[in-house]
C-alpha cells in the first residue's frame, strides 16, 4: 500500500512521456520522479503529488508553443 502511494500520479507521468518522448534514463520524467521521491520523504506525499501535477501542468503551455512554432517553421520551409 505504501509503495503504491510513493509512485507519482500515473496520468501526469503519461502526459510527461507524451510531451517529452525520450525513453532514456536521463530524461525529464526521471528527474521529476527522483524529485517526487525526495519530496515525499522530506515533506509528505500530498505535497509531492501537488508538486508533480503542478510541474506537469506548467510544462503544457511551453510544449504547445514550441510544437506550434516548429510546425509553422516547417510549413514555411515546405512552401519555399
Amino acid at each position: 500500500m505504501m509503495e503504491k502511494l510513493r509512485r507519482p500520479p500515473r496520468i501526469a507521468c503519461w502526459l510527461i512521456r507524451r510531451m517529452f518522448p525520450d525513453s532514456g534514463e536521463c530524461s525529464v520524467l526521471g528527474d521529476m520522479i527522483e524529485t517526487y521521491g525526495y519530496l515525499a520523504e522530506e515533506k509528505n506525499i500530498l505535497y509531492a503529488q501537488v508538486w508533480f501535477r503542478s510541474q506537469c501542468l506548467r510544462a503544457i503551455p511551453c510544449f504547445l508553443i514550441d510544437a506550434l512554432c516548429w510546425r509553422i517553421h516547417m510549413f514555411a520551409n515546405y512552401l519555399r
